[in-house]
């Protein structure tokens, strides 16, 4: 299996891999839609771990405050709530798009 942070942070390493696809017959371009699997992986994961801290704060302010206020948190964390939700399925279908296309690329040939 190739090594992911070395296929993103080498490009050196990335176009070896793309020869090594090459010179198997196989797509060159199974490198690059990894590459930006990863990224939309990397960024949904991002987004969605921005979201559960924000949650997380939203959660912890509310036993401070009473009236309106608290059900103005209320309110945004219920819609939070369903927006991480939303961003947890969108990593993860971006994780295994990501795991599918780094299982279908062989190691590369020295």
């Amino acid at each position: 299996m190739l090594d992911l942070r070395l296929l993103r942070d080498d490009p050196t390493f990335a176009a070896r891999a793309r020869a090594s696809q090459r010179a198997r017959g196989e797509s060159v371009e199974a490198v690059d839609e990894l590459l930006a699997a990863d990224a939309t992986k990397r960024a949904a994961q991002a987004d969605f771990e921005r979201l559960r801290a924000e949650q997380k704060a939203i959660g912890r302010e509310i036993p401070r405050v009473n009236g309106a206020e608290k059900e103005a948190l209320l309110a945004k964390a219920k819609d939070l709530s369903a927006q991480v939700k939303l961003a947890d399925e969108r990593a993860e279908r971006a994780a295994a798009d990501q795991a599918r296309l780094l299982l279908s690329i062989p190691n590369v040939i020295e």
